[in-house]
């Protein structure tokens, strides 16, 4: 499928990135932030619910007893939000109630939180600078589409030395909604001029493909472990590549 990416010119070609499992490796990175949530969710329900409780949940299964532990992929913190975590949270756990009713307070606690614990900590997926050195040079426009909070999101840009690169980062914060709806990927289009069917998705989640069907993207391409084989829960495909570096190898730049 390599002619429905290529046949438009690569600085006439938007390629939109997911962050979390595309930019940056989302076990290594998240596993310390998301385990100190949960701590800090077990001690404001007073022990009722247990960190590992409220963390399987959200798709973060814990090996009992220590800090180890994995994130599923396509889980609800892989391709969800803070704010849908916390919604389910919250029926399992009635007493966190009326922390969460303190939305703001709430919100400060887990933004610090996650700053502390991801700070100068972000691991790349794989050769990432790299690859979106080459891309860039090559004179594709980037930018990012994420699931995450701006202020963490800037963290990890940066922690990567690869915020640069980007012409539009859209955040679950951003006001265009969420993925998988379309909305925030259209703005990107907006923001660089770029019509959506000359603009490519780069994810690792149905949500991710899910919003690029929404946008009306030309493309879709997969970045996973098990590359060049295609997860069952993307429909559909046009390269698997297990980095951002891969990527770029395949589109010979």
């Amino acid at each position: 499928m390599t002619n429905r990416i290529t046949q438009v010119a690569p600085h006439e070609t938007l390629i939109m990135f997911d962050k979390d499992g595309v930019l940056l490796d989302l076990n290594a990175t998240w596993l310390p932030a998301i385990a100190a949530l949960g701590a800090y969710l077990e001690g404001r329900c007073d022990g009722a619910t247990s960190r590992d409780a409220f963390l399987a949940a959200a798709g973060v299964m814990m090996k009992p007893g220590t800090d180890e532990g994995i994130i599923l992929e396509n889980s609800l913190f892989a391709a969800g939000t803070f704010a849908e975590m916390r919604d389910v949270w919250q029926d399992m756990e009635p007493r966190l109630t009326p922390v969460f009713a303190d939305i703001q307070s709430y919100r400060h606690d887990v933004t610090q939180l996650m700053a502390e614990a991801v700070r100068g900590k972000t691991v790349p997926m794989g050769m990432v600078k790299n690859g979106i050195t080459r891309l860039k040079d090559a004179g594709y426009r980037l930018g990012v589409a994420t699931n995450d909070n701006t202020s963490s999101a800037l963290i990890n840009l940066a922690d990567l030395d690869i915020d640069h690169a980007f012409e539009v980062v859209i955040c679950a914060d951003s006001g265009f909604g969420r993925k998988p709806h379309g909305d925030g990927l259209l703005e990107a289009c907006r923001v660089t001029g770029i019509a959506p069917d000359a603009a490519i998705m780069v994810g690792d989640t149905a949500t991710d493909y899910g919003a690029a069907e929404a946008a009306g993207y030309r493309g879709f391409i997969t970045i996973s472990h098990d590359a060049p084989q295609k997860p069952a829960f993307i429909p559909r495909s046009d390269a698997v590549v297990a980095c951002v570096n891969g990527l770029a190898d395949w589109l010979d730049v």
